[in-house]
């Protein structure tokens, strides 16, 4: 059942990124998020080795511009189709988290209607970046939920510096951490709760060790050469 839903979802966005794109051609009223234009623009200032930067209104990660390359190599629809798909993970993630707490009925439901819903639909077919900060946030839950707190604070990092508002959570992620009962003791560090903060504080305050990384996986050919430093 879950599989179902999932590929009637992504046939749904494929559609809906086609569409789209003949909106784009034909009408005066444009489908495309007009920020989708600035992430393709910075990627190819990034492609041809310069700073994201350059492109006025860009005020996001380096990361997004560096994984948004292909949009410049292969075809503009790439990002589309990559945040579509992102948004379908999202809700094989969703349905996870669901299932191991309220079994699979409520996980079932969950899954629709993250799937179906139409501001996700519109959000990733438009060129909406939203879905990449969503998948962050999901990955640190579940990693959280496994006990495995040095990942999950890895991901929180990745996910704040992907956008600042994630950081709302990160006094419940370092609290839930352990059963306490009372509040001091909720924020008396542990070797857990440690591994959570250095894993968090890796990615926050060296985000280039993270773009370097995800630089390497997303360049699909030797002939794009490294952005500069900063």
């Amino acid at each position: 059942m879950m599989l179902k839903v999932c590929r009637g979802a992504l046939l749904l966005r494929i559609l809906l990124v086609v569409w789209g794109h003949l909106q784009d051609m034909y009408s005066a009223v444009k489908y495309t998020d007009v920020d989708y234009f600035v992430f393709t623009d910075a990627a190819r200032y990034v492609s041809e080795g310069q700073s994201p930067y350059l492109r006025p209104t860009y005020r996001y990660t380096p990361l997004l511009a560096w994984i948004l390359i292909p949009n410049i190599k292969l075809n503009i629809m790439f990002g589309k189709l990559l945040f579509s798909t992102i948004d379908i993970v999202n809700g094989i993630f969703i349905y996870d988290n669901v299932q191991c707490r309220f079994g699979e009925d409520a996980a079932i439901k969950s899954l629709v209607l993250w799937l179906f819903n139409p501001i996700t639909l519109i959000v990733s077919t438009r060129g909406n970046a939203e879905t990449l900060i969503t998948l962050c946030v999901l990955l640190t839950v579940h990693y959280h939920r496994k006990s495995s707190y040095f990942i999950s604070g890895l991901l929180h990092g990745l996910a704040v510096h992907l956008k600042l508002y994630p950081i709302i959570y990160s006094v419940v992620l370092y609290t839930s951490i352990s059963n306490c009962s009372t509040l001091f003791k909720s924020l008396k560090p542990t070797t857990d709760r440690m591994k959570f903060v250095v894993g968090f504080f890796i990615i926050v305050c060296r985000p280039d060790l993270c773009q370097l990384l995800v630089l390497r996986l997303a360049v699909c050919s030797r002939d794009i050469p490294l952005p500069r430093d900063p």
